[in-house]
């Protein structure tokens, strides 16, 4: 059941974050939102989720800086990386960091779910 299942998404866009939640929480999932990275990491380390959506460019901290630490505090955390500025050296370093996947804004609520799904059975 899918309301057993919680996701965290990060994300420094407020209607980013709406539509994740609206998307996911549609299928059953619980669903977290942070616009703020601190707060978001926080939340990340101490509550337990099953997968995390992490943006990439943020004001306030680096979507890459965001993940070292959360990789340092939960190594093993599903993470999926979104960013609407894609690039070769960021896609690299979240390979080194372990992401699940790395998907490009925008995106559809079919992306979303098919990637979920396929990490959280």
């Amino acid at each position: 059941m899918n309301s057993e299942h919680s996701i965290l998404v990060i994300d420094d866009e407020a209607v980013v974050c709406e539509s994740f939640k609206r998307i996911l929480s549609n299928e059953g999932y619980k669903v977290d939102t942070k616009i703020s990275p601190q707060e978001g990491l926080d939340l990340a380390v101490s509550k337990n989720y099953n997968l995390v959506f992490l943006d990439l460019r943020m004001e306030e901290m680096d979507g890459i800086d965001l993940f070292h630490k959360l990789r340092e505090k939960e190594p093993d955390l599903p993470v999926i990386v979104v960013t609407g500025y894609p690039s070769m050296d960021t896609a690299l370093e979240c390979i080194k960091l372990h992401a699940s996947d790395y998907i490009i804004k925008p995106f559809t609520p079919d992306d979303i779910l098919k990637l979920t799904k396929q990490i959280i059975t």
